[in-house]
């Protein structure tokens, strides 16, 4: 490969390395939010700041928790195939510039996982991401069942 192709490849991988990180910390940042608006939620119901009265305010209060526990599972979920993509294009470029091949005293410097391409599909690296979904899954449950049960299911809440 001559000088000109690998820094094409350089200069391609700097913003795809942004992008991988950009698909890593945004599900964190999604957590977060989400984490936030239900300790919130499930604080001030279970405190009863907030008192639902009506079958209204009740149904209301359940479409959005509903909207926003799907719409984080879907946005965490599409991040993460778009990770994946980012990851094999960049495990491409690394190899393209033989990184694979780099050694110290006759030892490969990097894992040979890292230059492996992986199946665009959502169960794959589940362990990482699966965390959050059921993270969120919990609150989300939980969110529910002080929405419609109130305290009655905690022991010692009156």
């Amino acid at each position: 490969m001559n000088d000109y192709n690998i820094e094409k490849l350089k200069i391609i991988h700097k913003p795809l390395i942004d992008e991988i990180n950009r698909y890593r910390d945004w599900p964190i940042r999604i957590l977060t939010f989400t984490s936030a608006f239900y300790f919130g939620l499930i604080g001030l119901l279970l405190l009863k700041k907030i008192v639902i009265c009506t079958l209204s305010i009740k149904i209301g209060l359940t479409v959005a928790v509903v909207m926003l526990y799907f719409w984080t599972v879907y946005y965490i979920g599409q991040c993460h195939l778009n990770y994946l993509k980012a990851r094999n294009i960049q495990t491409k470029i690394q190899k393209k510039l033989e990184l694979d091949k780099w050694q110290i005293n006759k030892n490969q410097i990097f894992p040979d996982d890292w230059f492996t391409q992986k199946k665009i599909k959502l169960c794959t690296r589940l362990w990482g991401y699966g965390f959050y979904i059921l993270y969120i899954t919990i609150l989300f449950v939980i969110s529910i069942l002080v929405i419609w049960v109130g305290t009655k299911f905690i022991p010692g809440v009156v």
